[in-house]
């Protein structure tokens, strides 16, 4: 979420905003899913079920997609947690991000 859209939200409703958006994507497809087979099976009389399950096939693999990205979006949120976290014993850097530029800087020195 960009820090500009929602001004006025803590660190935990961001991050609660962030573990709820696949289940809330996951009951928006549900929720068109069933209305769409109730749609075609008392609008248009559509009895298999099998032609029913043709057609959410589309809709099923973009789900499984969806869900497959949010997992990379909350494992990256809840691992972020310990991003920052002192080392024991304590070496003077406190985020990850620090050691990986040390070790990145010490890989280039032993390529050059």
């Amino acid at each position: 979420m960009a820090a500009g859209f929602v001004p006025n939200m803590s660190y935990v409703q961001k991050f609660a905003a962030i573990l709820a958006m696949p289940y809330a994507v996951l009951t928006i497809f549900l929720v068109y899913n069933t209305s769409r087979f109730l749609f075609y099976r008392f609008v248009y009389g559509q009895r298999d079920i099998k032609e029913h399950l043709r057609n959410a096939a589309a809709s099923v693999s973009i789900a499984l997609m969806l869900m497959f990205l949010f997992y990379l979006f909350t494992a990256r949120t809840l691992l972020g947690i310990w991003e920052c976290a002192p080392a024991k014993p304590d070496d003077g850097k406190r985020c990850v991000h620090q050691l990986l530029a040390e070790h990145d800087r010490l890989q280039q020195r032993r390529v050059h």
